[in-house]
């Protein structure tokens, strides 16, 4: 009887085991392309009709986190903070993407300007 109990925990276990990861597995193929921790390099704002391109490869690392329905950004200075390029920025919200228009939809954010 103890033995018959054990097989059916160990089935069980396996049958849960195996459906975890066919559930991961799942996910991980309907999972956009752009999903994932992005080191920016640079970034173009068009905002009423003007374009601004700014270079994040000097003095400033910034990295953006973007998973199947929200992105997150942060940004701060190299110099941790000892000098006059002193800053720290951060923020994120929705996004939309059609086809290859990525647009996002900032909800939150350091800089209470927005």
């Amino acid at each position: 009887m103890k033995m018959k109990i054990g097989l059916i925990i160990i089935a069980g276990a396996l049958l849960i085991s195996w459906g975890i990861k066919s559930k991961k597995q799942d996910n991980t193929e309907k999972r956009l392309p752009i999903t994932g921790t992005w080191k920016l390099i640079s970034g173009t704002l068009i905002e009423k009709g003007d374009t601004t391109v700014t270079w994040y490869t000097k003095d400033v690392s910034f990295i953006k986190i973007i998973n199947d329905t929200h992105f997150a950004f942060l940004s701060h200075d190299l110099n941790k903070g000892k000098d006059s390029s002193a800053m720290y920025s951060s923020g994120g919200g929705s996004y939309s993407l059609k086809n290859n228009q990525y647009t996002e939809h900032l909800e939150y954010c350091n800089d209470r300007q927005w």
